[in-house]
């Protein structure tokens, strides 16, 4: 089995791994924690008692409750973004902005949303060599945009050329020449390197976030830049992701 092959799984588990994806590139578990612990001392001294609740699960650093204003804060697992009530007092807000400088807030509604370029299942799944050649050569022949995107799948990652239409009839037709396409980009960015991964992961963001500010963490944690800048980052690559990924699909 060719090595390009093995290049491509290896980027996908890059690109797909939630905490790369996410991880800010100064981040100290210690100092998250210690962020932590501040923020519900000087909530408490400045709106009454506070209720923690510390996440077992790793993926979150917790919650904080405030009785009166009831407001709902959940922190991220890196400790940069919150969650919070859909409404939330100003003084609360300037305590969280400007005394804390949390990069980014977004509403508690948002938890109950897949993260940003994540997938319950892809119809090009695998993530070892051998399956995913399978996936690929199984692809339909049809129509001719897919056709031509598993041919060109065979041909740069040196697979086996097989006889007949494929028999991948279980996902709709868009879903699969989506993925194919992805593929693509990602045999592209790995040859491009580390940049044009990030963008990748990115891309995917933009794809599958249910609103337009969806990416903008990503793109402040992979990029290291604030939010204004990530704002004209996100609006740029909005404006040329339809075609890179013509069949991603319509954008939110």
């Amino acid at each position: 089995m060719g090595k390009a092959l093995e290049d491509l799984c290896a980027v996908l588990r890059e690109v797909e791994d939630p905490d790369r994806f996410i991880r800010p590139p100064d981040f100290d578990e210690h100092v998250a924690r210690e962020r932590f612990d501040a923020l519900a001392r000087r909530l408490g001294e400045d709106f009454g008692p506070v209720a923690e609740a510390r996440a077992p699960d790793g993926q979150l650093q917790g919650r904080l409750s405030l009785a009166d204003p009831a407001v709902d804060i959940v922190i991220s697992k890196f400790g940069d973004t919150l969650w919070t009530s859909d409404t939330i007092p100003r003084a609360v807000r300037d305590v969280l902005i400007r005394d804390f400088r949390f990069g980014f807030i977004a509403p508690l509604s948002a938890l109950d949303k897949p993260a940003p370029g994540a997938e319950a299942h892809r119809p090009l799944d695998a993530r070892t060599p051998a399956a995913l050649q399978e996936q690929i050569l199984d692809l339909p022949s049809s129509p001719p945009e897919l056709a031509a995107l598993r041919e060109w799948l065979r041909h740069e990652l040196e697979l086996p050329r097989r006889d007949g239409h494929g028999k991948s009839e279980t996902h709709p037709e868009h879903r699969l020449l989506a993925e194919a396409e992805r593929l693509r980009a990602v045999v592209l960015a790995g040859r491009e390197g580390d940049e044009a991964k990030r963008w990748l992961m990115i891309d995917d963001a933009i794809i599958a976030a249910p609103n337009i500010i969806g990416p903008l963490p990503a793109i402040m944690h992979l990029f290291g830049v604030r939010l204004h800048a990530a704002q004209d980052l996100l609006f740029e690559r909005r404006a040329l992701l339809p075609g890179l990924r013509p069949y991603a699909g319509a954008l939110p």
